[in-house]
């Protein structure tokens, strides 16, 4: 290991130095390799389907719910579309953790 100088300050910098301590100057054209993980579409479309499906769920469930209440069979299908997209969404977010790259 030597000591270099830096082009930018002039100090002295070992050669295996990313940057330069006094400035920041890169020293070396060494690179630090940066691991990007990456969710596949599939998972991102499943989890954005699954929250537009409890968003239509729970408007549906609210609008319906004062009109008969839980006999209204309105109100059963927002209360079943909530829960399935929420299901959905779990399930998405779980096969994204599980399959990320």
């Amino acid at each position: 290991m030597s000591l270099i100088q830096c082009s930018e300050c002039g100090c002295d910098v070992s050669d295996k130095a990313l940057s330069c301590p006094a400035c920041g100057n890169p020293i070396s054209s060494q690179t630090v390799p940066v691991i990007i993980e990456q969710t596949d579409k599939t998972w991102k479309l499943v989890k954005l389907i699954s929250w537009i499906t409890v968003i239509i769920g729970i408007l549906i469930f609210l609008s319906h719910v004062q009109n008969g209440g839980f006999n209204n069979p309105m109100t059963g299908l927002g209360f079943c579309l909530a829960f399935f997209g929420l299901c959905g969404a779990i399930i998405g977010k779980f096969g994204a953790w599980w399959y990320h790259k």
